[in-house]
């Protein structure tokens, strides 16, 4: 059986929503999958059988690589499946077409990866390297929460109300700045070309497909996180 809360406690960070992030090579991605979280021979064989198992829309294959309790979003509300077989139960529920097809065809090469684990599809999945003993010597790749909950992104000009984030920010290595339409980081004053935003967070896109997401955003202080690098830094509302 399933038990579920509503969404709005429990969606996920912004920038599970956002787009791919800025072209990488294969042994890139592999490098750092290892360097965070090791065992990265391992998570190759788990993105090929989630992969292949999504493009099958094979039930069976996609929960048996769920950790569970799995935390799902969709159809508005959050779900925590119980296990497998909870999870193949409600599998065309859960885990819409649209979902399956995005995971199925995601490149390797445009896999986003930070301490947290592996973003696949925009963020439709997230896996995890799972400890399987007290040290973590040893573990094994799964996935850690799907969102199938869809968030439509719109251009930054349709966005009615003025943003949060505008204005300067002290972020430590430098004051970033922000108008409803640009972006600058001390260096260079960019165009904001879309902003996708989910309960209070946002994910703002530019050219060359460069995006950073900007999360906890409050009257006095964000975090500021670069999608390509994964850097991330708390910053500090400079008074005018």
């Amino acid at each position: 059986m399933i038990q579920h809360r509503l969404s709005a406690a429990f969606l996920l960070l912004p920038l599970i929503l956002a787009g791919p992030a800025a072209a990488q090579s294969d042994d890139a991605v592999y490098d750092r999958v290892e360097q965070l979280h090791g065992n990265a021979d391992a998570f190759d064989t788990a993105w090929d059988k989630l992969t292949e198992a999504m493009g099958d829309g094979d039930a069976a294959g996609v929960a048996a690589l769920g950790e569970y309790p799995l935390r799902v979003n969709a159809n508005g509300e959050s779900y925590d499946i119980r296990d497998a077989k909870d999870m193949r139960k409600h599998f065309d529920a859960l885990v819409p077409e649209t979902i399956r097809d995005a995971v199925a065809n995601q490149e390797y090469s445009s896999i986003f990866v930070n301490s947290d684990g592996v973003m696949l599809a925009d963020g439709a999945v997230w896996m995890g390297a799972v400890c399987d003993n007290d040290d973590c010597s040893k573990t094994h790749w799964a996935i850690t929460s799907i969102n199938a909950n869809e968030t439509a992104a719109e251009p930054a000009s349709a966005q009615q109300d003025a943003p949060p984030y505008i204005g300067s920010w002290d972020c430590g290595v430098g004051v970033f700045t922000f108008t409803e339409t640009t972006y600058d980081s001390g260096s260079e004053s960019q165009p904001i070309r879309k902003i996708e935003k989910e309960d209070g967070n946002y994910i703002l896109s530019f050219d060359n497909n460069y995006q950073i997401a900007l999360s906890s955003v409050t009257a006095t202080s964000l975090q500021w996180l670069s999608m390509e690098s994964g850097d991330m830094f708390d910053c500090k509302r400079v008074n005018p």
